[in-house]
């Protein structure tokens, strides 16, 4: 935006509800912002399939084109850490 580095992404959290066999999974996807150096170490240190901890506060966007009202919300991302994913064991 402008000069200021933003990074956006998604992330997924799987919710298993029940035991064993009849254990059913519910994906859950959030949307996230990340701004200024946190976005470029972020962009420069992070692969997709690692996993990152997140400190963060959920924001509000509202908006309102042609009469309809929309609203959406994501998160902005305060504090991460970036935890590698691990490799693949070879055979």
């Amino acid at each position: 935006v402008g000069e200021t580095l933003v990074a956006k992404f998604s992330a997924c959290d799987v919710e298993r509800v029940g035991q064993g066999e009849n254990a059913t999974d519910y994906a859950h996807f959030f949307d996230f912002e990340l701004w200024d150096s946190g976005a470029k170490f972020l962009s420069e240190n992070a692969s997709k399939g690692d996993r990152l901890f997140i400190e963060c506060y959920p924001r509000q966007d509202r908006r309102e084109k042609d009469g309809v009202k929309r609203s959406k919300t994501y998160f902005r991302v305060v504090n991460f850490q970036i935890i590698p994913k691990k490799d693949k064991p070879t055979e």
